[in-house]
C-alpha cells in the first residue's frame, strides 16, 4: 500500500530530517498501521481508566463528603490530581501508590509527545516492533486498571457496571 500525501506529510513534520522518508519496506505500512491503531486503543483504555476513577471519586465524595469537591469540578481534573482524590477515600498500601504512579507514567509516556519521544526506533522496523509491544502492553495495563475501577465503583453504588 502506497503512502498517502496526508500520511507522508504527516511523517515530514515527525521526522523533519527525513522529509520524504525512505521507500516504505515490505510489512512497514502494517507496522506504522498497527501503531496509528493500538496508539488509539492505548488512549481509549487511558481514558477509561481515568473516567472509572472520576465516576469512583465522584460515587465516594456523595456518600462521605470528604472534599466538598462538587462532581463538575472532579470531571476537570488530570489523572495525578484525580489520584489524590481517589486516596482521600481508600486506605491504599504503599505498592498501589506505586502501582498508580506507574499507570500516570505510562499514560504520559503515551499522552505526551508519543511520537517524538520516539522518532529514533521509529525510523527502524525493530524500533517500530518495540513501540508495538510497548503500546500492547500499556493497553493491557491500562484494562486491568480500568476495569479495577470499575469493580471497585460497583462495589461502592451496588449498581453493575
Amino acid at each position: 500500500m502506497a503512502l498517502d500525501t496526508i500520511d507522508a506529510e504527516y511523517r515530514a513534520a515527525i521526522f523533519p530530517a527525513c522529509p520524504f522518508g525512505p521507500l516504505p519496506a515490505e510489512g512497514e505500512d502494517d507496522q506504522w498501521e498497527q501503531i496509528y491503531f493500538l496508539f488509539g486503543q492505548a488512549m481509549l483504555w487511558a481514558q477509561s481508566y481515568e473516567d472509572g476513577m472520576a465516576k469512583l471519586v465522584i460515587a465516594a465524595e456523595a456518600r462521605w463528603q470528604r472534599s466538598g469537591i462538587p462532581a463538575e469540578e472532579i470531571n476537570q481534573k488530570a489523572l495525578g490530581q484525580l489520584q489524590k482524590e481517589y486516596a482521600r477515600y481508600c486506605h491504599l498500601e504503599p505498592h498501589h501508590h506505586e502501582r498508580m504512579a506507574e499507570v500516570r507514567k505510562t499514560r504520559n509516556r503515551i499522552a505526551h509527545s508519543f511520537y517524538r519521544r520516539r522518532m529514533a526506533q521509529l525510523q527502524t522496523a525493530e524500533g517500530r516492533t518495540q513501540v508495538i509491544r510497548e503500546l500492547h502492553g500499556a493497553i493491557h495495563q491500562f484494562q486491568i486498571e480500568r476495569d479495577e475501577m470499575y469493580w471497585l465503583l460497583s462495589a461502592l453504588t451496588g449498581q453493575p457496571r
